[in-house]
């Protein structure tokens, strides 16, 4: 949960993290590889596991 602080922090910091990520990481792809991204991307958007904590079950897993 955030804040309003924090949600306008993260709001105000957006933008740039965007242009970074687009510069430093969407720019340098090739067509082909954004399209695997595109294909891949449903199924990392729809993991369950918050960054820093392990899965219920304590091992990490592909599937």
């Amino acid at each position: 949960m955030l804040t309003a602080q924090g949600l306008d922090t993260l709001g105000n910091a957006a933008p740039a993290h965007v242009e970074s990520v687009r510069h430093h990481f969407i720019d340098r792809l090739a067509p082909t590889d954004l399209a695997a991204l595109e294909q891949i991307g449903p199924g990392v958007a729809s993991r369950e596991v918050v960054y820093g904590f392990p899965p219920k079950s304590g091992v990490w897993s592909r599937s």
